[in-house]
């Protein structure tokens, strides 16, 4: 292996191992280091924005039909 090839997988796994030692100390001490990507649930009345709520409710009868 190039020693190219050593340093950039050197760096990748410094940059790992850094990000876990962060996670732990965000559980240690509960802290919110911004490390851990927020997953955002967006209801449907976010999803749909384009169509008016008379029409996802009329939608939303003939499904049931």
């Amino acid at each position: 292996m190039s020693s190219v090839n050593h340093y950039i997988r050197s760096f990748g796994m410094s940059g790992l191992l850094i990000e876990e030692d962060l996670k732990g100390v965000e559980e240690k001490f509960s802290l919110d280091l911004g490390i851990r990507s927020k997953v955002v649930d967006e209801g449907p009345v976010e999803y749909y924005p384009q169509f008016e709520q008379s029409v996802r409710v009329e939608a939303a009868e003939m499904a049931l039909e």
